[in-house]
Parts: C-alpha cells; structure tokens; sequence
C-alpha cells in the first residue's frame, strides 16, 4: 500500500532485492521504476479508453517471426511473460501481430475494447476457478491454439518453490504441466519500456523446452521445467531491473523466503 501512497519505489527495497548494489545505483533504478510505473498507469487508462489503435504505434517488435511460424503452420505454443516493463502490453503487441491467443487473465483487464472481441478470454472471475481455466487452456492448446500466461502471477496451492534472487519464491506448476500435456512449446516474451524515446520493444525469447522421459515422474519433470522458467527471469530482473514493476517489486520481496 505504501508504495501507491508514495508513488515511489525505494532504493532500500531494490537493494534488498538484487542485494549487493551501491546506493547510487539502487537510488537510479528506483527512479526509473517509478517513471515506469506512471507510464503503465497511462498504458492501462488508454487501453480501457479503447485507445489501442494509438497504443499500437509505441511497439518495436523483435524476433517476432519466430512466433508467427508456429502460427501461420497452426502449431500450438505457450506464451509467457512476466510482471516486467508493461505486462498487459503483451495482449495489444499479440494484437498488432494478427495472433489470437486464450489468455489466462482476468477478464475486466479487456472488457469495452477492441481486446475483448479479438482474444480468447475466458469469461471467469476469480481464482477458485483457476483449475477449469488450466483444462480449458490444455483444451486450446490440443486444438494447436496459443495460450498466453504469466510466469510470475497467482500460484495457487501447488506452488514450486525455488531458488530465485537468493532466496525462495513460489512459482506455479501450471505452465509446466501444459508443456508436459501437449508438447507445446514453452515462449518467453518480454515487454519493456524502452529507455530513450518512450517506445516499446515486444522481444520474443528462445523457446524454454524439457524433452520427455519416461525416467522423471511428472512432479520432476514439472520442476524441471519450472526452474528454466524462473532462471529465464532471474536473469531478465538482473539484465533489466529497472523494468520491475512497482506492485511486483513488492511481490518479489513478500511472497519469498530467504
């Protein structure tokens, strides 16, 4: 709540998240996040002003194609971000490149815009429901659909906690047990704020995968690939950490273990 109060990120709370980081540099990403955060909140205000044919002109997409192969061929994949940069900038980037995805998000992120009639967005409120949204997201990914998730949101009662940032943090086992299922392909993507001219860079990462084996129990292989995914973003944090966003800085912090 404080940092909403404040409308800042602190310098103490980035040093004691990445650890071992002058003042001066703790103080000089604090700023930045905080810059971040105002963008975002201007972001969010005009996508549900339905303002996205204006919000579509900030993006630069990169390695985009690597995406629209798998799509075009009408191959599944799983899509997934992070609480980095502007992450609801996924959907409207996902938007410009003509890629329908079933996204797990909650609904009224999208209602009353053009978002809403363009993804497949489960009509469902509320995490108790988070189990039937998971089977409806295997059912699209078995039908060679695009699911998009994130790796950082809500984990549920079936968390993995591993180590992350020097410390213990949960992650959900959802992703992992959709690549498990299908096959699909695990894609990270990332959606940054650029640093000079207030654009945005949509950068589509190498795929994440674990190949079968019938000598790792589900739980494992789970594990197995939870633990690239919390590395893909160990390292995103550490290469980028004034994209963290100023309610996942919290998050970072409080959700883990030391």
């Amino acid at each position: 709540m404080g940092y909403y109060l404040n409308l800042g990120a602190s310098a103490k709370d980035v040093q004691k998240l990445l650890g071992g980081m002058p003042n001066s540099r703790a103080k000089q990403i604090s700023k930045q996040i905080t810059i971040n955060f105002l963008k975002n909140e201007l972001f969010k205000f005009l996508l549900k002003s339905d303002e996205i044919d204006k919000l579509v002109r900030l993006f630069q997409f990169h390695n985009e194609q690597n995406l629209l192969d798998l799509y075009y061929k009408k191959k599944p994949a799983i899509i997934v971000y992070s609480h980095l940069g502007t992450n609801l900038a996924s959907t409207v980037g996902l938007y410009k490149l003509g890629i329908r995805v079933f996204i797990i998000q909650p609904r009224n992120y999208f209602n009353h815009t053009k978002l809403i009639d363009f993804l497949q967005t489960p009509n469902i409120h509320g995490r108790k429901n988070t189990p039937y949204i998971l089977k409806n997201a295997y059912n699209h990914l078995e039908n060679n659909g695009f699911v998009l998730i994130s790796v950082d949101g809500f984990v549920g009662e079936s968390a993995i906690w591993l180590n992350f940032l020097q410390r213990k943090y949960p992650f959900q086992r959802g992703i992992a047990s959709l690549h498990r299922l299908t096959g699909a392909p695990i894609i990270p993507v990332s959606v940054e704020w650029t640093d000079k001219n207030n654009l945005i860079d949509f950068i589509v990462h190498d795929q994440i995968t674990v190949p079968p084996s019938r000598k790792i129990s589900a739980i494992k292989f789970d594990e197995l690939v939870t633990t690239k995914i919390a590395k893909w973003l160990e390292e995103k944090i550490v290469s980028t950490p004034h994209q963290i966003r100023l309610n996942q800085l919290s998050k970072y912090l409080f959700r883990s273990q030391s």
